[in-house]
């Protein structure tokens, strides 16, 4: 498996790095972003658009792992409340049951 997951890595970089090679005009190309809030306009300086490409690839990443930061802080929360539960008597007749068994011995 980590062999092909090697593989794989390796083609991916190839093919990115092909499509990069091969428009290269487009990816540097400056070009300006322009934000309008209201009557705030602010531009950003001349930076090519790789650049954007890359800022903006990598914010996506951020939102998507802080997601999935929240999904396992909740999951492992319920697992935790599940394992408690576990260790509970489920009933009250079992909770006195296992009382008198042990005040009998």
């Amino acid at each position: 498996m980590a062999k092909l997951k090697t593989i794989f890595w390796c083609v991916l970089i190839t093919v990115v790095a092909v499509i990069v090679y091969q428009n290269e005009a487009f990816f540097m190309a400056k070009q300006v972003i322009t934000f309008k809030f209201f009557s705030l306009t602010y531009n950003t300086p001349y930076i090519p658009c790789g650049v954007f490409i890359i800022i903006f690839a990598l914010w996506a990443f951020l939102i998507t792992y802080i997601n999935h930061l929240i999904f396992r802080i909740k999951t492992n929360k319920t697992i935790k409340e599940l394992r408690s539960k576990i260790n509970i008597p489920n009933t009250e007749a079992e909770f006195k049951s296992n009382i008198s068994e042990e005040s009998n011995s």
